[in-house]
């Protein structure tokens, strides 16, 4: 059984931290306070998929250190919530939100996903997720809820990083696990919880190959590769971006 491997408590407590700016930069080439393996040009069409504006109101479900939410804020205009379980992305994402001109447009709150979201029905014009829906337990629940939270025609667009691709060993499974709590899916699982919850199915992007280049700079760099587990391995067994959804509901609230 693989030892555990803290990820995202030191992630988030060091986000300031110089070396780790640095290692987001290095791997990613544009600092967004990542974690994920969403690329950088996945991150920069998030916006364009969602058709964010000035008057849109956004979920982001899994914020972490907050960055990318206020990034959004900056580049769109949008108002934006972020929400994420972990108390050390939280504190990092409100000391962030505090030094930004753009404080008033973000709100970040302290939640568990896979309980009812504290929200009333019909209020975000969007929501999205980079590669969090993997943790949160009951996934159909919280698709529910987000139908539930989103204005008739709204857009839901997350990432799912842990579709199996082909035979995986225990072994290989328990490696990943290692960086806490996981649920890997098979093809196809994503496309029909979506549409069982309501959601009309736009798109779902499967690619994997891309990824395979984040490896080498993550290998190559020590304090960032505590932060990830064997990735050449990994990547060869596992589809780390097994598809992006874009969704709308079907019906009218």
């Amino acid at each position: 059984m693989a030892a555990e491997v803290e990820l995202y408590n030191t992630a988030y407590a060091n986000h300031a931290a110089e070396v780790y700016r640095q290692s987001r930069i290095e791997t990613y080439g544009q600092d967004f306070g990542q974690t994920s393996w969403v690329t950088t040009e996945e991150s920069n069409q998030i916006p364009r998929d969602l058709g964010l504006a000035p008057s849109s109101y956004v979920l982001e479900i899994g914020c972490g250190s907050g960055q990318y939410a206020l990034h959004l804020a900056d580049t769109t205009g949008c108002r934006i919530v972020g929400i994420d379980i972990n108390d050390a992305g939280i504190r990092s994402a409100g000391q962030l939100a505090a030094a930004r001109e753009n404080s008033a447009q973000v709100c970040f709150k302290h939640c568990d996903a896979s309980k009812p979201l504290p929200f009333n029905d019909a209020v975000f014009d969007a929501a999205f997720s980079n590669d969090a829906f993997c943790h949160v337990p009951q996934r159909h629940a919280l698709l529910r809820e987000l139908f539930r939270v989103l204005k008739p025609g709204g857009k839901l667009l997350f990432s799912d990083a842990l579709v199996l691709a082909g035979m995986v060993t225990s072994d290989e499974l328990a490696t990943r696990s290692s960086l806490g709590r996981y649920t890997f899916s098979a093809p196809g699982n994503n496309d029909r919880v979506v549409e069982q919850a309501g959601f009309r199915l736009l798109e779902c992007k499967r690619h994997h190959p891309q990824f395979s280049p984040y490896c080498k700079p993550l290998a190559r760099n020590p304090r960032k590769q505590k932060r990830s587990v064997d990735p050449d391995r990994g990547t060869k067994n596992l589809r780390r971006s097994a598809g992006i959804s874009l969704v709308c509901p079907h019906a009218q609230r």
